[in-house]
């Protein structure tokens, strides 16, 4: 005699429709998540690395490269140039200069040709009274992102006769 029982060990094709639509759903998220995160690092990464980059750039104007050739060692101070290209003259025991170029976007320290910073997109040196007013503005690019990042400082030349 014929059973009019049926197998029921399996899962019906309704049932494996739904789990692959709810598996779809739930992978389309996780991928917008992905890309969403992966922008966001991407930008914090290029602004943590402008950031950076001004920071040590002016670091280095005012510590010095060498010792004795800081803006906080300096004796005195002069200016010579314009805003696309200027040169400061640090006499601080060895005379040693920072060289803006704006075609290039850089600045370096001489002697020695060291690049202090690339990626300058703007550099002013003010000399006031008792000091320098210093000002760095660095670009970076990385394809549709960009940052820019300005800092500005003033240095009391404490060395000075004046």
């Amino acid at each position: 005699m014929k059973s009019d029982t049926y197998k029921t060990n399996g899962f019906t094709i309704v049932e494996v429709m739904i789990s692959q639509v709810l598996f779809a759903i739930t992978l389309a998220a996780a991928c917008a998540f992905y890309l969403a995160a992966s922008s966001s690092w991407r930008i914090a990464e290029l602004e943590m690395g402008t950031s950076y980059d001004a920071g040590y750039a002016m670091e280095r104007i005012v510590h010095g490269v060498l010792p004795n050739s800081s803006l906080r060692a300096a004796k005195a101070v002069s200016y010579d140039g314009t805003d696309i290209l200027w040169t400061l003259t640090i006499d601080g025991g060895m005379v040693s200069t920072l060289t803006y170029d704006q075609d290039l976007q850089t600045l370096t320290y001489n002697p020695g040709g060291v690049v202090i910073c690339e990626n300058v997109e703007a550099a002013s040196a003010t000399i006031e009274n008792n000091g320098v007013t210093l000002s760095i503005t660095v670009n970076q690019t990385r394809g549709k992102w960009d940052r820019t990042k300005t800092m500005t400082t003033f240095v009391a030349l404490r060395n000075s006769d004046a």
